[in-house]
């Protein structure tokens, strides 16, 4: 099994450095992506740059989340997945970012009436697939349960997939020890289920 991360929006793969020496007895690629940069094109270059990958188990944060869930419908060597405050249900933040930068690739692909999120709901899920939910920080907008950027709603979107409640903010929660038990609770329960 090879884990496969993607970092959230305007993030690199350091992103990951507190988690990545718990898991040193996998082999683990980091997928890097332009947040200035279209959806779409990033997720062929992602395509292409896994397709010859085997048994992938994807960990994504934030718009990593969206991408690898993407590419579990779309690559045949997925096992699994879990992401991390994925707005499944788009960014409320990104829907008003786009009114003063309407031309913003990022604030086009991940606000809440975009067609990225909107398409979410018709993508097919053919693994166990995992998110955790975070929902500590309130910010005053938007108006509702979130972890400083993302709703609780928007994070639960998506129908199917195991919730598992965190009370961490969108990016401290890469930080807490709790993200590397649960994650190896569902490493080796995706490895027996593979047998």
């Amino acid at each position: 099994m090879e884990l496969v991360f993607i970092h959230g929006a305007n993030g690199t793969s350091q992103s990951w450095n507190y988690l990545v020496p718990f898991f040193a007895d996998y082999k683990m690629t980091f997928v890097e992506y332009d947040s200035f940069g279209k959806f779409k094109d990033n997720l062929k270059l992602q395509e292409q740059q896994l397709a010859n990958k085997k048994s992938i188990f994807f960990i994504g944060h934030s718009m990593g989340g969206i991408y690898a869930f993407y590419l579990q419908a779309l690559l045949k060597n997925v096992i699994g997945g879990l992401t991390i405050a994925a707005p499944y249900g788009g960014s409320a933040i990104s829907t008003t970012l786009k009114l003063f930068f309407p031309l913003h690739p990022l604030w086009i692909d991940s606000g809440v009436h975009s067609t990225t999120i909107k398409n979410l709901i018709n993508i097919p899920m053919h693994h166990n697939w995992h998110q955790i939910v975070c929902t500590t920080h309130r910010t005053s907008y938007p108006f509702e349960e979130n972890d400083g950027l993302i709703t609780k709603n928007s994070q639960t979107k998506l129908n199917g997939v195991n919730y598992i409640d965190m009370t961490d903010n969108h990016n401290e929660v890469l930080l807490n020890k709790k993200v590397v038990n649960i994650v190896r609770g569902i490493l080796n329960d995706t490895k027996k289920s593979n047998k």
